[in-house]
């Protein structure tokens, strides 16, 4: 360890502790503090008076000051003697109020402590932003009006008025608040109807030039068109971004306007395309398939451009495509397809010579072939081809194939004064209709009963399956057809004759043929089931004939109009085969 000498301390020196250096220290921090927030204070006073005496070029005097104050209420009187001696203020005496204010708000300022006079302040305030506020007011009526005017004659100096009219009512909102008079919906709608008046000469112009545009169209005056197109399209994209929230277009419009554009640009393909299908439609006249084939097949690479090329043109259409597809496919197979209506035809013919066991093997073999095209040629033979549906139903239908050609000899009656009609001579009992149709729709199931509550569109699709089983027409009865199996009917039919309200409950059918036929053999052409007959394939309603069992028996034919999607537990049917 190491000792170092210390001198020694001179007589009479005080020793100084830690302890009194300490609060040395914290006493000069004190002194410095406060000296600091005096000389702060002393700047501060100082440049206040440095401000007030800029503010006023020289130190005011205490006269000056209240002369202020008088100068302020002297102004504000004069502006209340005008207000109240004049009918409209002008910009002067409007002045005289502003002056008011400023020269009270200088007043306070020198003289922050008079507090009546620093309220004074705030009521003329309010006093003054209310009279510019009501004056600009009355400046934008005054302006909407003179715009209202305007609008008839020009839309343009309609919109400078309600400019006019707009920055009025931003200058009361924004500077003159304190007014209350303030209303930013008014703002709002000034502008929406700047913005509407700005954007209609523009709505009207892009569909001007898309009416234009057709009409280069028509003409065929490709580029014309093109050129209005894209016009249409850059307006109407304006128009879109700038006033689609103040003026409505068409849903889609640039979409379609688009689409119109590329219908034009594709317009020499579709031609193009045209001239090949004609070629192909002759090379088919000829016989000559394998020309016409290989024309097919052009067709569908011309659409197949068009496709790619102009996704949104109206020649763009795969549905379209997918004619051109069976087309060629049916020319391609030609001889198949040759055979196939050669042995449809020859069906036929076994079932109207009643060859069942043969009939039914053909359809057999013949659908078979069908769906073999089928799959290597899609489209050629589809489930919904009318020939499918007729063979596939033989085919399936052997039983009642059997049942329904043996009966319908003994069903069937010669339609008076027609070459080879015959009609079924009761209506179509349930059990017939169930046989041939699968199902019984009648709201009273009874199977001797005539079927009911079937629509009009159900009673042809019977039809239809009558047709396929018998391999002849069959359809629905004409108008004319009923009169002639009716008969005389000048007087009402007895009781015996026909069930109707006076033969029976009025609510109940009865069963097929047990009433007294007519002179012709036929059953309730009068009474029983009402009857749809044969009506225009394009209407919505068809007629209905020979009245119910609730029918109170007249002389004549009891007829109506009913919509084809009727049905009724009254309604019914019968039908003619040729």
């Amino acid at each position: 360890m190491r000792f170092e000498h210390q001198a020694p301390r001179p007589p009479g020196e005080r020793r100084i502790t830690k302890g009194t250096g300490r609060f040395s220290s914290l006493t000069l921090i004190v002194i410095t503090t406060g000296l600091l927030l005096f000389i702060s204070a002393l700047a501060a006073l100082y440049i206040r008076e440095r401000q007030r005496s800029s503010r006023g070029g020289s130190r005011i005097s205490s006269t000056e000051v209240v002369a202020l104050k008088e100068i302020s209420l002297k102004k504000e009187d004069a502006f209340e003697e005008l207000k109240l001696s004049k009918p409209e203020l002008a910009d002067a005496d409007v002045e005289l109020l502003d002056e008011a204010v400023k020269s009270l708000e200088r007043y306070t300022e020198l003289e922050p402590t008079d507090n009546e006079q620093t309220t004074r302040l705030t009521e003329l305030r309010r006093r003054q932003h209310i009279v510019h506020a009501e004056r600009l007011r009355a400046t934008a009526r005054k302006a909407e009006v003179q715009a209202e005017k305007e609008n008839e004659q020009s839309i343009g100096m309609a919109q400078i008025e309600l400019k006019k009219a707009l920055e009025a009512e931003k200058e009361i909102e924004k500077k003159w608040y304190n007014s209350g008079l303030g209303n930013p919906g008014k703002i709002t709608q000034l502008d929406t109807r700047i913005r509407r008046m700005e954007a209609e000469p523009l709505w009207k112009k892009t569909r001007a030039l898309e009416a234009q545009a057709e009409g280069f169209f028509k003409e065929q005056n490709l580029a014309e068109a093109e050129d209005c197109f894209k016009e249409s399209i850059r307006l109407e994209r304006e128009f879109t971004e700038k006033y689609r929230d103040v003026l409505n277009t068409e849903f889609n419009r640039l979409d379609k306007l688009n689409a119109r554009l590329e219908t034009v640009r594709s317009y020499p393909l579709q031609v193009s395309l045209a001239k090949i299908e004609k070629e192909a439609q002759a090379f088919e006249a000829e016989n000559d398939w394998v020309k016409a084939t290989v024309q097919w097949d052009e067709a569908l690479r011309q659409i197949g451009k068009i496709i790619a090329q102009f996704p949104q043109s109206q020649y763009a259409s795969r549905t379209y495509e997918g004619e051109i597809v069976k087309r060629r496919n049916m020319a391609r197979y030609r001889p198949e397809t040759e055979v196939i209506a050669n042995e449809l035809s020859s069906l036929r013919q076994m079932l109207r010579a009643k060859q069942i066991d043969a009939a039914t093997d053909k359809a057999r073999t013949l659908l078979e072939r069908m769906n073999k095209l089928e799959a290597v040629s899609p489209g050629l033979y589809p489930a919904t081809n009318a020939a499918v549906q007729e063979v596939d139903y033989i085919a399936k239908h052997e039983g009642t194939v059997r049942v329904i050609l043996p009966l319908l000899d003994r069903l069937l009656l010669p339609v008076p004064g027609t070459p080879k009609q015959q009609m079924l001579k009761h209506e179509v009992a349930q059990s017939f209709y169930s046989l041939v149709h699968g199902k019984n729709p009648s709201a009273m199931v009874r199977g001797t009963a005539p079927v009911e509550s079937v629509s009009y569109e159900e009673a042809t699709a019977f039809c239809r399956e009558i047709s396929w089983l018998t391999g002849r027409t069959a359809r629905l009865p004409t108008l004319a057809e009923i009169k002639l199996a009716a008969g005389d009917l000048s007087q009402p039919p007895s009781r015996q004759g026909a069930w109707t309200f006076d033969s029976t409950d009025g609510l109940t059918v009865m069963d097929t043929a047990t009433s007294q036929p007519n002179a012709q053999g036929f059953y309730d052409i009068i009474g029983n089931v009402e009857e749809w007959i044969e009506s225009g394939a394009n209407t919505s309603v068809a007629t209905v004939v020979g009245g119910n069992v609730n029918w109170v028996p007249t002389a004549g034919l009891p007829q109506r109009q009913a919509p084809k999607k009727e049905r009724s537990r009254t309604l019914g049917f019968r039908f003619i085969i040729e």
